[in-house]
């Protein structure tokens, strides 16, 4: 959100991950928006957090699923 006001634009295509107090961590895409004054100028911030902590997941499963495939046809190509 601060990169946000001081830039005074959205910020987008950003991920981050956050540690909750339990200690698990999620991985989450925040949108900030700057909101301005009656004087155009950026004052304060809108959030909203999209938590894609399962997409990351299942990204990181096709992943490994992928592993031996991809290196089984490294093998045949490289013969």
């Amino acid at each position: 959100m601060a990169v946000a006001l001081r830039e005074d634009r959205p910020i987008r295509g950003v991920e981050i991950i956050a540690e909750r107090p339990d200690g698990t961590r999620i991985n989450l895409l925040p949108y900030p928006t700057p909101l301005h004054d009656r004087f155009g100028r950026a004052c304060r911030c809108r959030d909203m957090l999209l938590d894609i902590t399962e997409r990351k997941r299942a990204e990181q499963a096709i992943e490994q699923l992928n592993e031996p495939l991809s290196n089984a046809s490294r093998n045949e190509l490289g013969r």
